[in-house]
Order: C-alpha cells, then structure tokens, then sequence
C-alpha cells in the first residue's frame, strides 16, 4: 500500500524537476512564462491553500503586477522564473490602488528556485505592502505547504502534478542557438514509411514458370504500387490489424464480390485483443481496405470484406499464393511496405 510520504516525496520530485527545467531557462535570460505554467501554479496553490485563484491575465490583458488572484480570500501571486530583488520590486511598483485594495497577502512565486536571500527590500515600494523575503516563494515553500493537507489531498495533488508535469516542462524547454526546442511534436507522430517498390517483375515471372499464365506486369505494378500507397497513409498498427485480416481470413470468399477474402465479425472481435479495434476498422474501411457486410443469411455472423486493388483480376488471390509459395511473411509487404521480393 502506497504511503503518505511516498505521494509527498513524488510531489516533491516532479516539483524538482520543473524548477530544474525553469532554472535553466532563465540561465539564459528567458524569463517569460508560458500561460499553461501558470494555470498549473494556480491550480497547485488553490489546492495547497484552498484558495480560489483565477488567472488575473485572462481578465485583463497584461494585468499589471499580478498574475493569480483570489479576491474573496484577498490572496494575489505574481508567477516568474526571475528570482531577483529587481523583479520583485518592478512587481511592486507595478500593483495599483484598486489591487492593492483588493489583495492584502501578496507573493511572488519563483517557478524555479529563489535566492537563498534579499537584503534590498527596504524602503518603497516594499515599505507600502510590508513586504518581507519571506513573501517570494519558491517550490520548497509550496512543498511545505503540503505536509498541513489531508491524506486523499495530497494524493490528489500527487495525481494531478504528475499529470501536468511533462506538459509544463515542455513549456520551460530552451530552445537552442537555431531557436529549436528539444522536444517536438516529431517526437510523438509516426515517422512515415518509405516503402521499397518493385516492377513486379519477380512475380510475373514466377507464375509464368508455376502456372505457365503470362500475367500483365503492368497490372501487378499498378495494383502493388496502389495497395502500398494505401497502407502508407495509415498507422503500422492499423496495417499490422490489415495484415492480421488476410492471415487469418475465413476460408471463403464473399459472393459477388471478384472473390474477396472475408472475416467474421464475430469471430474477429473474439481473437483480436487490442485496445482500439473500432478505430482501426475504421480507418481500413476509409482507406478503401475494407467494407463491413451484413449476412442474409439466417443465424450467420455478419462479416468485413477485405478488399485488394485490381479486384477484377483477382489480384488478392495471387497476391497471398505468391507469398505462400515464396514463404514471405506477410509482415513483411503488409506492415514494413518492403515488396521487394515481388
């Protein structure tokens, strides 16, 4: 069973982290927080605090002084990554009267680390508030906070800092000298195939010497070449369930259809044990690969049609004998796009 401290530590991890990545944002002067950064600070102080923070910039376009503000508990924060005295006293400066009135607990929260001290806060503008070092706050004294919450409070910060953690921390990246970021939406998409075409010289060969049949070459390209195109555009483990539909196939062919392969619906949803079938399903069938067929006949499952290029030459039935008698996995033209071998 997990324990208090296990939730606190890891709240205090993923808090580490995000100071890390905003210290090395502001090392070189990149001060400027991204407003995701700031619904996630408002978020983590209302529930520390249990206030109710709103983000003061989505009322007002460049709020001046403040960013988070909670006018019924007269609590206002102004989120930074920039931790000098010079900051917190142009925050200051910045507050006007009607705010002032309206906020009588002000901080600055550092999103990073604080200095380890501020001899400057004398005078004005820090004389007005009263304010004092110990009103600029870092993670460290969020944390602290923390210990004061309930069991199922701190387990629901735990959850919700883990969630925002690698999103927030994306926003802190630091781009390098050409401006580009370490992380990218590159990182998260598909690289798309490159697959390995073939004038399908092989195959017509091939069943010219088994069958003594001279198939049009031109026909087995074109039909290849459309099949790849097809598959290209799709996710490989959307190719991979369309490769899984012709091995496993049923063992007839649909009726008036060239002699299509079939698989039972039922049959299908009983063998395949992924997440998102439907989905797949559906991006086969709009990419022309399949076609969903209700059985006329009385008490018999309702069945997918797995539809080849050049139907009309049966292209699928030579497609799968010829794999079969070469033993090429079906992985391999299906899945990887390498025809190579046709």
């Amino acid at each position: 069973m997990l324990t208090r401290g296990h939730y606190i530590g890891q709240i205090i991890d993923d808090l580490a982290g995000i100071a890390v990545a905003a210290k090395l944002r502001a090392s070189v002067h990149l001060y400027e927080i991204h407003t995701h950064v700031e619904e996630f600070a408002k978020e983590v102080l209302n529930r520390v605090l249990k206030l109710n923070l709103t983000n003061l910039n989505a009322e007002r376009s460049n709020n001046p002084g403040l960013d988070l503000g909670d006018e019924r508990n007269k609590w206002a924060f102004q989120v930074t990554a920039d931790k000098s005295g010079a900051k917190v006293k142009e925050t200051l400066e910045k507050i006007d009267d009607e705010q002032r009135k309206k906020y009588s607990n002000i901080r600055i929260l550092v999103i990073g680390d604080k200095q380890g001290s501020y001899s400057t806060f004398s005078g004005e503008p820090f004389q007005t508030f009263g304010f004092t070092a110990e009103m600029v706050w870092d993670f460290n004294d969020i944390c602290t906070r923390v210990m004061s919450l309930s069991i199922d409070e701190v387990i629901g910060l735990a959850d919700y800092i883990s969630r925002e953690t690698r999103r927030v921390r994306l926003e802190l990246e630091t781009p390098n000298a050409e401006g580009k970021f370490p992380t990218t939406i590159d990182d998260w998409i598909e690289a798309l195939p490159q697959p390995k075409q073939s004038d399908c010289a092989k195959m017509q060969a091939h069943f010219l010497k088994k069958t003594n049949l001279d198939y049009d070459q031109e026909i087995l390209k074109g039909a290849l070449n459309t099949l790849s195109t097809k598959l290209a555009k799709l996710p490989r483990l959307t190719r991979e369930v369309f490769k899984f539909l012709v091995e496993r196939r049923d063992d007839w062919t649909a009726p008036h259809s060239n002699n299509s392969f079939t698989f039972s619906d039922q049959r299908l949803r009983r063998l395949y044990r992924g997440d998102d079938l439907n989905g797949d399903l559906s991006l086969l069938f709009d990419a022309g690969l399949v076609s969903f067929d209700n059985s006329h006949i009385h008490r018999a499952a309702d069945y997918w049609t797995i539809h080849f290029p050049a139907a009309d030459y049966q292209f699928n039935q030579t497609f799968v004998e010829y794999v079969s008698d070469l033993n090429i996995a079906l992985r391999k033209p299906l899945v990887t796009l390498d025809f190579s071998d046709f």
